[in-house]
């Protein structure tokens, strides 16, 4: 069996449980085949790879849509890629692994490898999905309930359609609006929407404008002394802060008596930080009488 992995790392952990040595820029016995990448090994064709006339940027090329995308060897990754091509070629028709990263990238670096090196036994595929720290006992465990690569096929085209709507995007705004403006803008699916989330959060930064407020907080006994604070159902960045006229504070300061006694009449438990000794819980009183 032949197991690609996605990290030197999960490679040398595999070796570990499955008892392979390393050989050169693999790790080897009589039943297994562990090799591994470095994150993406290939990386999309720039536009003038599919035509020499993209290499100068004009309005009238665009939109540049290919219709095949295709993929080319990243320059400081391939004697990597060389390594695994050499040992899907020597273990040709034997069952095929992949243990790439448990989720949508991961699929589509395990895709774009296995396209490369030509692979095609995909019958007798399987998929290592796994979330948890690879011990040994976790390695064994997810080989033996490994399910077959087709079951994962929508992730792959959900990486492969991430991927190529990246390119289509960025290639094509990037150079319409830096043509359209006359400096470089780099335009991108996710870049721009960062940035745009930054400025927002600028301008809200600059235009801030102090403001009071008061917060309501009641403290209680029961076997230890412990607080609470009033939350306002309707606001969601701040839900403890009250403006100096609130109508609400107002009523539940006129309404409360120092000491008081109550009745937690419902309860909510929801744990927000765990250690390797102790469980923190959070407790939210939704309803009370008094």
């Amino acid at each position: 069996m032949i197991i690609l992995t996605e990290k030197p790392s999960v490679a040398a952990a595999f070796a570990g449980a499955l008892g392979c040595t390393k050989k050169s820029g693999c790790f080897e016995n009589d039943h297994y085949c562990i090799v591994h990448a470095v994150g993406h090994l290939l990386e999309q064709y720039e536009p003038q790879d599919y035509n020499a006339i993209y290499k100068k940027w004009e309005l009238a090329h665009l939109p540049i849509i290919p219709n095949n995308i295709k993929y080319k060897v990243i320059e400081n990754t391939k004697s990597g890629l060389a390594v695994i091509k050499k040992c899907f070629d020597a273990h040709k028709g034997e069952p095929l692994l992949l243990a790439t990263d448990a989720e949508r990238e991961g699929e589509l670096i395990g895709a774009e490898i296995l396209a490369f090196v030509g692979f095609s036994a995909y019958a007798n595929a399987r998929r290592f999905w796994v979330s948890e720290a690879l011990t040994r006992d976790v390695i064994l465990t997810g080989i033996k309930n490994a399910k077959p690569l087709s079951e994962y096929e929508a992730y792959k085209k959900q990486g492969y359609a991430r991927q190529h709507a990246d390119w289509l995007i960025g290639m094509n705004l990037t150079r319409f609006i830096t043509l359209s403006c006359g400096s470089l803008l780099t335009v991108g699916r996710v870049q721009t929407a960062v940035l745009s989330a930054i400025y927002d959060r600028e301008t809200r930064i600059a235009h801030f404008v102090k403001d009071k407020y008061l917060e309501i907080i009641a403290t209680l006994k029961a076997d230890n002394y412990f607080s609470l604070k009033l939350i306002h159902s309707e606001t969601q960045e701040f839900p403890t802060r009250f403006s100096e006229n609130s109508v609400l504070v107002k009523q539940v300061i006129s309404s409360c008596k120092i000491p008081n006694t109550g009745k937690v009449i419902s309860l909510k438990k929801r744990k927000t930080y765990r250690t390797a000794s102790a469980v923190i819980q959070s407790y939210r009183i939704t309803k009370r009488s008094t």
